[in-house]
């Protein structure tokens, strides 16, 4: 059975005229490819096939409740934009990604001949702990949370970051002699610079019920890997 078969049987059309099916299911891969982009279909989440065509793939992906869910969340409150919600799963993904990979780290300490093993381990955790997040949270509440961060996000704009006080772009770092490079010690400046992001943003979750959950859904993940 596919997406469209389940969508279907809910007497939903996708062709209608005014659109708003498809515009709900667009809006509702945004937040799939925030959340789980790896479970996705390579050229959706690259933009070069619709995203309404996620509806051809198989109901039994991990992804379809969430899809539905929030395929309905849309189709019912079309003013929302999945969009809206990007920079905080993102985030979320990004903060839950970094910690799983240190408790990995930390308790399973790589082998050569299977670092590809533990990378997909790793990923596969990331993913269950943001289903089972996107799952739960409260629509209104998550929105509530996201305009949080931005706001958050703006009033920190005037602090430079680590290559605006040395007067570089991304772009010109890459064009950087590796010499000095390892003279300016960019690298480890740039991985302590986004860990304490990663750091902040933590504690930004933790004083939030919607961000509470995230701790507490990864924790519960981390333990279910780890104390069995």
């Amino acid at each position: 059975m596919l997406i469209a078969d389940v969508l279907a049987d809910a007497a939903i059309d996708l062709s209608a005229r005014d659109g708003s099916a498809t515009t709900a299911i667009a809006d509702a891969v945004e937040v799939l490819k925030a959340a789980v982009p790896f479970l996705l279909p390579v050229r959706i989440v690259t933009g070069h096939v619709p995203a309404s065509n996620i509806v051809l793939e198989d109901a039994n992906e991990p992804y379809c409740a969430i899809l539905l869910r929030w395929f309905a969340v849309f189709v019912n409150k079309p003013t929302l934009e999945g969009a809206d919600l990007v920079e905080l799963i993102c985030r979320v993904r990004d903060v839950c990604s970094d910690r799983i990979s240190r408790e990995f780290q930390r308790k399973r300490p790589p082998v050569h001949d299977l670092l590809r093993k533990r990378a997909l381990d790793e990923c596969y955790l990331c993913d269950e702990v943001m289903i089972r997040w996107l799952s739960c949270m409260d629509t209104k509440q998550l929105y509530r949370l996201a305009i949080q961060w931005d706001v958050r996000q703006l009033q920190q704009d005037d602090q430079p970051g680590v290559l605006e006080e040395l007067g570089l772009t991304v772009d010109s770092m890459l064009d950087l002699p590796e010499e000095e490079l390892i003279g300016l010690d960019l690298i480890a400046r740039l991985e302590r610079e986004n860990q304490q992001h990663l750091s902040d943003f933590w504690e930004f979750l933790g004083n939030d019920p919607v961000g509470v959950e995230v701790h507490r859904l990864l924790n519960d993940a981390l333990a279910a890997t780890f104390d069995n």
